[in-house]
């Protein structure tokens, strides 16, 4: 819809981008300050070294995020850029079992199986 009023695609998912970050923040912080165990976790996370790598984590799916919508808001078959998205989950389940020796169950192995096919019949 951006598009079409006159939005590049890139300002179409920068936008999209920052609506959908601060929308987030809008109902994850009440319900962090509302959950005592949240909360908690939450000023320990802010008060210790891994706060600087949780943004950097943040900042980086929010980037990703932004280059599948911009990609979407470019694409004329939709349905491609979604199927490569989601090829992200087996990938990154198999290099964590490489990298950091997580268990492949056979649960695991399975349901990426099942990913890959679902992947594939988008894909044709």
């Amino acid at each position: 819809m951006m598009t079409t009023h006159g939005y590049t695609p890139l300002q179409a998912g920068l936008h999209y981008m920052v609506l959908q970050a601060m929308a987030t923040w809008l109902w994850m912080w009440p319900l962090v300050q509302a959950l005592p165990n949240e909360r908690n976790a939450a000023r320990r996370l802010h008060r210790s070294p891994a706060a600087r790598r949780a943004w950097l984590t943040g900042a980086m799916i929010l980037g990703t995020y932004g280059l599948v919508l911009i990609a979407m808001s470019t694409s004329a078959d939709v349905s491609h850029v979604v199927a490569l998205r989601q090829l992200s989950i087996p990938l990154g389940v198999l290099a964590a079992g490489y990298w950091f020796r997580e268990r492949l169950t056979p649960l695991r192995l399975g349901a990426i199986a099942v990913m890959l096919g679902g992947l594939a019949l988008v894909a044709w």
